[in-house]
């Protein structure tokens, strides 16, 4: 009560899995540029938005450098919609989000 989801989210997991830290965000995540998600090792969601899922599924495959191993960022989506998978596993890096059925 009086704490945002992603406040709720990350003391939960922080609580269950030894070790991790996560930086809990409310906002927009497009006011946010490359270096703030280059940052991280990677990034799970919890968004509400497709608008805003598609944004961060190419702005995560956008900043991929071959060349930079670090530049790789997994991306875990946990957001709903329905009873619709959210996310296609590929084993290349071109974005697949939001494949129905």
């Amino acid at each position: 009560m009086g704490k945002s989801k992603a406040e709720v989210a990350a003391a939960f997991v922080e609580k269950r899995v030894k070790g991790v830290e996560i930086t809990p965000y409310n906002g927009k995540i497009q006011d946010k540029d490359e270096d703030y998600y280059m940052q991280f090792k990677m990034v799970v969601c919890g968004l509400d938005s497709v608008e805003a899922r598609r944004w961060i599924n190419a702005t995560l495959v956008g900043m991929v450098d071959e060349d930079n191993v670090e530049s790789l960022k997994p991306l875990i989506d946990g957001g709903t919609e329905g009873m619709f998978r959210q996310s296609l596993p590929t084993s290349d890096l071109s974005p697949k989000l939001m494949a129905r059925g």
